[in-house]
């Protein structure tokens, strides 16, 4: 994949994920309470992880999907997004 079309792909989820209430921290990630507990969107290279902050400090993947394969409509990232935990 082109870095300017992940970099677009990448920029999607970002904007649809803050009107689901996400907010972007300093290094890129997406995070969000929710009941109680931290969850972070994560981006790497090729896939973005959710995550959720463990007692320890640490971050545990739920998730992950590949930013090639995105498509918000019906893709497993909205459904990270959309979950009601």
């Amino acid at each position: 994949m082109k870095k300017n079309k992940r970099e677009e792909k990448v920029q999607q989820i970002i904007e649809m994920a803050k009107t689901k209430g996400w907010t972007l921290d300093r290094w890129g990630n997406l995070k969000k309470e929710i009941n109680g507990e931290f969850y972070r969107l994560k981006f790497q290279t090729l896939v973005v992880r959710q995550e959720i902050k463990m007692n320890d400090g640490g971050w545990y993947r739920l998730h992950s999907a590949s930013i090639a394969k995105t498509n918000l409509e019906n893709h497993r990232i909205a459904k990270m997004l959309f979950r009601t935990f």
